[in-house]
């Protein structure tokens, strides 16, 4: 059961990604239009994810001035009991990005982008004998990438980023038919945090439809 504590720590995480994207429609203000409009929408998924067996899912909306917002979203659920093999994980990260340098200006989501980022999510890992799983851990750290284009509308994107994890887990072995706790631990780990190498469609042609734009 995730505790009161980490339930408190969970509700600010929220409204630092609320912070987040406010502040990045503040900074796309920039022009006569009061609004900030969103110029371009892609859908992408990260293969370092795909290739651990963890299915996720992520939209990237770009800004003007050369800024975007990225969500995702990441859930696996394997398990096979009869072997005590548990691969169970999910969680959501959202990140505000900046592009910088003339490809990022000529081309949407392409080149050098740096970022600050949030994430949050819960695991539950055994193969066989001891297992760890926690309550709930969330971080936040900044981001650096460079996206190169893989066809007209495909990119790939390369990434790392660095920051602060915490939150409490436990670890535990299975115990007549039911499992028993040997540890609880509180995780404080400044570091590498996030890789990811990401297949990003851009998906301009089905946006300019949305929007009655049949140039």
């Amino acid at each position: 059961m995730v505790s009161y504590k980490l339930k408190d720590q969970f509700k600010r995480l929220l409204l630092g990604s609320v912070l987040i994207t406010a502040c990045t429609n503040i900074s796309a203000q920039n022009s006569d239009d009061p609004t900030p409009k969103i110029q371009h929408i892609a859908i992408k998924t990260n293969i370092v994810h795909d290739a651990a067996m963890i299915p996720n899912v992520g939209v990237e909306l770009c800004f003007p001035q050369q800024w975007s917002l990225n969500a995702s979203w990441n859930c696996a659920w394997w398990d096979n009991n009869s072997k005590h093999r548990y691969w169970r994980t999910f969680g959501g990260e959202i990140e505000a990005r900046k592009w910088h340098g003339r490809l990022a200006r000529e081309y949407p989501l392409r080149g050098h982008h740096t970022g600050l980022f949030m994430m949050a999510g819960m695991y539950d890992f055994e193969w066989g004998h001891a297992g760890y799983m926690n309550d709930l851990y969330y971080g936040i750290g900044v981001s650096y990438g460079y996206a190169v284009k893989l066809a007209r509308n495909l990119t790939l994107d390369f990434g790392v980023g660095i920051g602060y994890l915490c939150g409490t887990y436990y670890k535990y072995r299975p115990q007549d038919n039911g499992y028993c706790v040997m540890s609880r631990r509180n995780l404080s780990y400044f570091g590498p945090i996030k890789a990811e190498v990401s297949l990003v469609w851009t998906l301009d042609d089905i946006f300019k439809c949305m929007k009655g734009d049949r140039r």
